[in-house]
């Protein structure tokens, strides 16, 4: 039975020509533009959240990528994001902390950190009354 290539994505030409497989998929080229590409790709159904949970418990980016199935640029980017849209720390005690008076006596030390040669500095914030730390930079 014959088999009608599809269509090219980027410019709609008809005349397509298959190039061959790569994992599994058959890949195509136009012969108007020379667009390559591939039907039938299959979306990962990965939640980002559920990766971003699990980068957060110390999984690694190459693990991440392994275990669904993404590539590790593709696992970073969908972690990025989800870690970007949570909101601050001090934005959350500010909010939901009904004891949070207002007033942050702010301190640093310097910690020793693996890898660094010298020591880095910490610096927070510690609420007056209820001696919460609302917010630190590194």
């Amino acid at each position: 039975m014959y088999e009608k290539n599809p269509k090219c994505p980027s410019c709609g030409w008809l005349i397509t020509q298959k190039r061959g497989s790569r994992r599994g998929k058959v890949k195509y080229s136009c012969s108007s533009c020379g667009h390559w590409f591939q039907i039938n790709r299959s979306r990962s159904a990965v939640d980002n959240g559920k990766l971003a949970l699990l980068h957060l418990d110390g999984v690694p980016f190459r693990s991440l990528a392994d275990q669904s199935g993404l590539g590790v640029g593709t696992v970073f980017r969908r972690v990025n994001e989800v870690l970007t849209k949570l909101p601050h720390c001090a934005d959350i005690t500010r909010d939901f902390a009904s004891k949070y008076t207002g007033i942050l006596l702010v301190d640093g030390k310097y910690i020793k950190i693996k890898g660094y040669d010298r020591k880095l500095p910490v610096v927070y914030g510690v609420d007056y009354q209820s001696h919460d730390i609302p917010s630190y930079r590194l």
